[in-house]
């Protein structure tokens, strides 16, 4: 076997055939690492030095979108936030913050049925079990 060592351009410049939008049913992420949304299914990724990655450290609630409303989005906000303090996990922003996060992403690809799915990570750091690494 000959393994490539694959470039950026590898990567980037061809739209893999496994993410081709309109070919899954994934149509945006809000991505902090990036700084914003990402509606190119081959760009929805997340780095592998990531905890939530490779420790399975963090948290995640998904809801249910009906003709453009969110179902329970203000519960599912305060269990996020229990989720978070049960595990000493500093959120990223506040619940309104994330909330108009979620409302903006979900308006920006225009989708008024589907399942919103939130994920927050303790953070990129290093390969060990420490959380204090994460930033």
């Amino acid at each position: 076997m000959n393994l490539k060592i694959l470039s950026r351009n590898d990567i980037f410049l061809e739209q893999p055939k496994w993410r081709d939008p309109g070919r899954s049913n994934y149509f945006a992420m809000y991505s902090s690492v990036f700084g914003g949304v990402v509606a190119d299914p081959a760009l929805m990724i997340l780095p592998m030095d990531d905890h939530l990655v490779h420790r399975g450290d963090g948290i995640f609630e998904a809801l249910e979108c009906v003709n453009g409303y969110l179902y329970n989005l203000d519960a599912h906000l305060s269990r996020l936030q229990r989720s978070a303090q049960l595990i000493s996990l500093d959120l990223p922003f506040d619940l309104g913050t994330i909330k108009q996060i979620i409302m903006e992403t979900v308006a920006i690809v225009g989708v008024k049925d589907c399942i919103v799915r939130l994920f927050i990570s303790r953070g990129l750091g290093g390969f060990g079990p420490n959380p204090t690494e994460c930033h």
